[in-house]
């Protein structure tokens, strides 16, 4: 099975950028984790950080080496006078880099200009984390938090599931993976957030009537899956 190590962008005492009531430190660990749970039937799954913790540059690096990991994904938030989607590779990247990372950024690219967003296109840089990283890496830059039609779309929890949603099946397309599972289409319902939550954690699976009652097996299957989670974390 492939590994994939997700790296939230910032964290901590380091908010990343910030414009409209938004920090990007909270918006990369959200879209994240919503991926996490995409690729978790299929793919090797760690992250830098999971929650709100600070994770130097050199040790997300390391982390990922120390797994063994066959491509790292940087998940971040643009700021400065611009709009759009960018993505960005070492300077002195591999060939093998270039192409996971172009069939990567041509599936988000095509998200965002469906979306009405531009392409600004796949760069180089020489970035730490696509530095000292021992694999192929690319480090994602989604929308530009202090425009405000860009923040307007990063506010929206459902746009930062599309966006996971489209990360994921550029990883996907770039292993020659099945297409991963899409998020279920709910009925209006008051708990619909909270289902999604366990959706993009991987704890529950498919569709469900939100009023039926709980079987012990399948109380037993969320269990199960999230003891498996707290056991690759540990």
């Amino acid at each position: 099975m492939r590994k994939v190590v997700i790296d939230p962008g910032h964290g901590g005492l380091d908010p990343g950028a910030g414009g409209f009531g938004l920090r990007e430190k909270d918006i990369t660990l959200d879209i994240a984790l919503v991926l996490r749970g995409l690729l978790a039937d299929s793919v090797d799954v760690s992250m830098t950080r999971d929650s709100d913790k600070f994770v130097s540059l050199s040790d997300r690096a390391k982390f990922t080496n120390t797994v063994g990991a066959d491509l790292f994904v940087s998940i971040h938030v643009n700021a400065g006078g611009g709009t759009g989607y960018e993505s960005y590779i070492y300077t002195d990247a591999l060939d093998e880099t270039g192409r996971l990372a172009g069939l990567i950024h041509n599936e988000v690219a095509s998200f965002y200009k469906e979306k009405g967003f531009p392409d600004r296109g796949l760069k180089k840089a020489n970035f730490t984390v696509l530095r000292e990283t021992a694999m192929p890496a690319v480090l994602l830059e989604n929308l530009f938090i202090d425009r405000k039609e860009d923040a307007e779309k990063l506010k929206d929890p459902g746009f930062r599931r599309e966006i996971a949603g489209a990360v994921a099946k550029g990883i996907f397309k770039a292993f020659d993976l099945p297409a991963p599972t899409t998020h279920p289409d709910l009925p209006p319902h008051w708990a619909n957030k909270d289902f999604l939550r366990l959706w993009d954690a991987g704890l529950v699976k498919g569709k469900h009537d939100l009023d039926s009652p709980v079987s012990w097996g399948e109380f037993s299957a969320v269990m199960a899956r999230l003891l498996d989670q707290l056991k690759l974390e540990m």
